[in-house]
Order: structure tokens, then C-alpha cells, then sequence
């Protein structure tokens, strides 16, 4: 996130700070400053470079779990989707990595869930990641409380 923020934003945020112009205000900054301010073009900038960096954040994560199904030979998409589901990921996405359908996932994948609650609250994907990675699979099930022998 450091490289989204730019010496030109810097510039911007400060000089709204020098000039009384943040102050105290509730209003957001869009409606504080024209369109074509140059600080609310510099802002308007760092929101896409932000975005940017999430959206190349998650595609990272994904590859991640992938290579992490890949390298503990999860080749079934039902398994990789009871797996991501405890892990807190929501459907949709989960039907996107997998490449699921949501139909398929509501059939296999549900009833296995049925009585299930997540065990992880921060489902982003690169938490994800890092928990397969980092967490023994057996306690992962475990604490699933599901067993696919």
C-alpha cells in the first residue's frame, strides 16, 4: 500500500491540513472540493492505485491457493470448496476459485455445511492463503468438524 501513496497526495493532504481546510469537518471530501481540484484529482488517483493493489492482492491469494491445493494433491473441487468454506470464504468466490458452479456447490457442498459455522471470522483471501498454508490440515478438519474418510 506505501507505493500507492505518492508524493503528490502527500502534497495534497497537506496542503488541505496547512490551509484549515480539512478542519473539522464531517462532509466528505468529494463534497468539499471541486472535481477538478488538482488534490481531489491526486485522491481520485490513489483511490484506482488502491484498488488496483487490492484487486492484484487477491489474484495473488488465489494463485497462493491453488498452488496450495496442487501441492497437497486436493484435486477435488468439492474438498477444495469444504476446505475454503471453513476457512470463512464466502460462495461466491469459492465457486470462482474452484470453478464451481453455485448449483453443483449448493448440492455437494451444502449438506456437508449444514450444521457448520466458520471457524475463522477474517475471510479475505489472503488470510486464507495463509492459513492452508500455515495450518495442519487434520486440525483444520478437526476443528471443521468433518472427516472425509
Amino acid at each position: 500500500m506505501s507505493t500507492c501513496i505518492t508524493k503528490e497526495l502527500s502534497n495534497a493532504l497537506n496542503s488541505l491540513t496547512e490551509n484549515n481546510e480539512w478542519g473539522n469537518s464531517s462532509q466528505p471530501i468529494d463534497k468539499m472540493l471541486q472535481p477538478k481540484d488538482w488534490r481531489m484529482v491526486e485522491i481520485k488517483k490513489f483511490r484506482k492505485r488502491l484498488k488496483e493493489q487490492e484487486k492484484k492482492g487477491d489474484r495473488e491469494a488465489i494463485k497462493s491457493i491453488n498452488e496450495f491445493f496442487n501441492t497437497h494433491n486436493i484435486n477435488d473441487k468439492i474438498a477444495r470448496a469444504v476446505l475454503l468454506r471453513i476457512c470463512g470464504v464466502d460462495v461466491r468466490t469459492i465457486c470462482k476459485i474452484v470453478k464451481l458452479s453455485v448449483s453443483a456447490y449448493t448440492s455437494h457442498v451444502t449438506p456437508l455445511l449444514r450444521n457448520h459455522k466458520s471457524i475463522f471470522t477474517d475471510s479475505s483471501l489472503k488470510n486464507t492463503a495463509y492459513v492452508l498454508w500455515h495450518c495442519n490440515l487434520d486440525v483444520l478438519l478437526e476443528k471443521g468438524e468433518l472427516s472425509f474418510e
